[in-house]
Formats: C-alpha cells, sequence, structure tokens
C-alpha cells in the first residue's frame, strides 16, 4: 500500500518541484549565472550578488599586490606594491613586506617579522617571530627559521634547511643542511638570479590576480575555448596585457606609473 501510495505521488512532487525551481528561475532575473558541472553539485542558476567577491584587497596593501584568495594574512600586515601572498600562504600579524616580494604557497610568516624589497619566500617555508630578512634574500622551500632569525642582503637559505632562533645569516652567504650552517659564498650569478626570481615571481602573480578576479561566467568561457582549441587557449594566456587600458585602470596590471 505505502509503495503504491509513493508511486502515486512521485509525478506531483516532482512537478512542484519543477514549480519551485522556475519561481526561483524568475526571482534571480537576468544577472543569473550558470555554474560549470564540473564544480560536482549542479547549482543551475545563482544570482550576481550570490556570488562570493573572494579577491578581497588587504587593508594595508600598495597597489599592485596579489593576495591568493586561500592565503591567510592579519589585517596588520603592511604589504609593499609588487609583493605578492599565494595560495594557503599564513601571514601572522604586524609582519611588514618590501617591495617586490613573494610570500609562496604554504608558507608562514610569523608575527612581527620584516621582509625587505626582492625576497623570495618559498613554498612552505616557515618564518619565525620577529624575524629579519633584508633585501634580495632566497628562503628555500620547506626551510625553517626560528624566531629573531636575520638574513642579511644578498644571501639564500637552502630548501630544507633549518636555522635555529637567534642566527644571523650574513650577506653573501649560502646556508644548508639541519641544523644549516654556511657552506660557500655565493656566486655572482646566484646574486644577479635573487633579483630576476622576484621580478619573475611579480609577473606571475599579476597574471593569477586578473584570473582569480573572473567570474563564474567568464570561467565557463575560458573552458570552452580551451575545449575547442587548447594551443591557441595556451598561447593567448602566455601574454599579460599590460597594454590594455580597461586592465591598467582596473589596477590588475603591477604598473609603477599610475
Amino acid at each position: 500500500m505505502l509503495s503504491s501510495l509513493a508511486k502515486n505521488l512521485s509525478p506531483s512532487i516532482v512537478s512542484v518541484g519543477k514549480a519551485l525551481e522556475q519561481v526561483g528561475r524568475s526571482l534571480a532575473g537576468p544577472a543569473a549565472a550558470k555554474f560549470p558541472e564540473s564544480f560536482g553539485v549542479v547549482l543551475e542558476d545563482v544570482t550576481k550578488d550570490e556570488i562570493v567577491d573572494y579577491q578581497s584587497q588587504l587593508a594595508n596593501s600598495a597597489h599592485g599586490t596579489f593576495k591568493a584568495p586561500s592565503a591567510s594574512v592579519d589585517q596588520s600586515a603592511l604589504i609593499a606594491e609588487s609583493s605578492s601572498v599565494w595560495y594557503n600562504a599564513t601571514v601572522m600579524d604586524n609582519v611588514k613586506v618590501g617591495k617586490t616580494s613573494s610570500l609562496q604557497d604554504l608558507s608562514v610568516t610569523g608575527s612581527g617579522t620584516e621582509i625587505g624589497s626582492f625576497v623570495t619566500v618559498g613554498a612552505g617555508a616557515s618564518i619565525g617571530a620577529k624575524a629579519k630578512l633584508m633585501d634580495r634574500v632566497i628562503i628555500g622551500a620547506g626551510a625553517k627559521l626560528g624566531d629573531s632569525v636575520v638574513v642579511e642582503s644578498d644571501a639564500i637559505v637552502a630548501p630544507g634547511a633549518e636555522i635555529a632562533s637567534g642566527v644571523t645569516v650574513k650577506a653573501n652567504e649560502y646556508w644548508q643542511g639541519s641544523p644549516a650552517e654556511m657552506v660557500r659564498s655565493l656566486a655572482s650569478e646566484e646574486a644577479d638570479g635573487i633579483v630576476k626570481l622576484a621580478n619573475h615571481s611579480a609577473d606571475l602573480a599579476s597574471k593569477h590576480h586578473m584570473e582569480s578576479l573572473k567570474g563564474v561566467t567568464a570561467v565557463e568561457s575560458q573552458r570552452e575555448r580551451f575545449s575547442e582549441n587548447p594551443h591557441a587557449f595556451i598561447e593567448d594566456l602566455s601574454e599579460v596585457p599590460s597594454n590594455n587600458p580597461e586592465v591598467t585602470r582596473r589596477g590588475l596590471i603591477f604598473n609603477d606609473s599610475q
């Protein structure tokens, strides 16, 4: 009896569901945007107002900074122009970051740390509280620096190195190991490479900045273009349209003249 009742009621339930769906779509209006099915859950129509603006800018950041949507940055942090905080990176309170520096994926920067210009903190690296990284420094991926560590200008800490609290890495030195120690002086090409790496990260950050600002409709359009002609799509992405007045006006490109 119950199965028969359920069978009889099913068409009615389906029709009520479809009616409610139509009401929802009419309320959504022309600003509705469709999510791609690859999101896993098919959310047919969502109004523009319901799409969260996940690319909010840092309160104390200069023009041209990039904060990845998944990064966690304390509002007291000061981020200078052309610097970037990448995906799932964490920046604690009262951190100061100079120009054209990069805190890469999953890195952690402790409270009160000061970071100069043209500094790259590699993926998964951790910097203790009140550390000081001067200009033109590379901290390798997965390296661990204790509290109050000082890294002087033009120095490199190797990936995976561990430096105890209070230690100073002198200028033009290369440190590695666990516990880390100075193994040699930097070669001239290594010193030049520090700035090149920082500039490369800034250029890449500008592209990620533009991509993260795109809405669902733009992302779906890109997906269609890629499926039609992958090679042409990738070639288009290889160029940042810095000469586009609309793009520069919106501050999506690092532009010192603005």
